[in-house]
């Protein structure tokens, strides 16, 4: 219980260190575009590749159309893959390329449905000519600065190949969605920290790649990838408690995949085993403290664990700049309802660090 303790709380100091250093490189990203904003490397404005996947997204697809279509950053190209539709998908996306002549969009379509992964690097690879490369999928939304931003954030650091966004989620109001949104929000102090000291190597949903990253390195896993909260977009909720659960499991074994080669620094392994402590410890002592509380019908460890618990996630939602206060009260008042899926996902990652091991001993065989 002691380690686990000392693991959380060099943990939780490391993401605080890790925020503010982002923090201030952010700050610098700024201050050197404001010094020299006509430097050649800040006017160039690189084609983007929107690559939009749907599949049987009718009722969606307009949506994130126009949000590209309206984005402030003009040099951009749709390509809208359909990954086999069986409603009107199709002829949805014809529509909208015959309203807007003008515009570069194509339709690419599979006759079956299959991954949609190989698809859209078949897309990009014989249609696509951007230098930049967004994956969106169908329901998705670009806030409309969020590619203008990329490229100044792909400009500043030359030897970055994918850039990972600030994520919200896009849910009608359920339970699921509600706790997506808490995932999401917390997720943004871990890749704040991983991102500032060169340790983020899992890319996330709506990532941005350079071309040759996308095509040739991506599935290697070993892509320089930084985390920019100022480059916005909304997904659509994964709507599956399985689905939530196994993107958490095969995300957590890929950053301990990735992040385990002796070649690393002591401050790798350091983060490795502390997050690999407290996930492994998490799920057993909260499952400790609440047969206690039951057993001996003591409900002040529940109630530690509760608030322990409340007052971390209120941090977190009170550092989302893009709340105002009433928005973070909300947040703050439905923690509640979700503290029984955090701890099924805390499963999911004592789960990971189980199997993680094993992986890569197979990786490496």
């Amino acid at each position: 219980m002691i380690v686990a303790g000392v693991a959380g709380c060099v943990l939780t100091l490391a993401h605080i260190a890790g925020i503010l250093l982002y923090d201030a490189q952010s700050v610098r990203m700024i201050r050197t575009y404001k010094k020299h904003p006509h430097a050649l490397k800040y006017r160039a404005r690189p084609l983007i590749s929107a690559v939009v996947s749907a599949y049987n997204d009718a009722d969606s697809i307009m949506y994130t159309l126009n949000s590209v279509l309206t984005s402030s950053y003009r040099n951009v190209e749709m390509l809208v893959v359909d990954l086999g539709s069986e409603d009107y998908t199709k002829a949805v996306v014809k529509g909208y390329i015959e309203q807007h002549p003008k515009r570069s969009i194509r339709l690419i379509t599979q006759k079956e449905h299959e991954g949609g992964k190989r698809a859209l690097k078949r897309a990009v690879k014989h249609y696509g000519s951007g230098e930049l490369v967004l994956e969106i999928p169908a329901g998705g939304y670009v806030d409309p600065n969020a590619m203008r931003n990329a490229v100044l954030h792909f400009a500043h650091d030359a030897a970055m190949d994918a850039l990972n966004v600030n994520r919200y989620i896009e849910s009608r109001a359920s339970v699921i969605g509600l706790f997506e949104r808490y995932f999401a929000i917390l997720s943004q102090r871990s890749d704040k920290f991983l991102s500032a000291t060169g340790l983020l190597v899992t890319v996330r949903r709506m990532t941005l790649y350079r071309r040759s990253a996308y095509l040739h390195k991506r599935d290697s896993g070993r892509l320089t990838v930084r985390y920019a909260h100022d480059v916005t977009v909304g997904i659509p909720a994964l709507a599956s408690y399985r689905k939530i659960f196994g993107r958490s499991y095969r995300a957590y074994v890929h950053l301990l995949r990735d992040m385990y080669p002796s070649d690393r620094s002591w401050l790798k392994h350091g983060y490795i085993y502390c997050s690999a402590i407290v996930a492994l410890t998490g799920p057993l002592l909260i499952g400790y403290f609440l047969y206690v509380a039951l057993y001996l019908h003591e409900l002040t460890l529940l109630l530690l664990c509760v608030v322990g618990l409340s007052v971390f996630l209120a941090i977190a939602i009170n550092e989302e700049g893009r709340f105002n206060i009433w928005q973070k009260a909300g947040y703050i008042l439905g923690l509640p309802v979700t503290f029984a899926l955090f701890y099924i996902l805390s499963l999911a990652r004592l789960l990971a660090v189980l199997v993680a091991p094993f992986h890569r001993r197979t990786a490496d065989a």
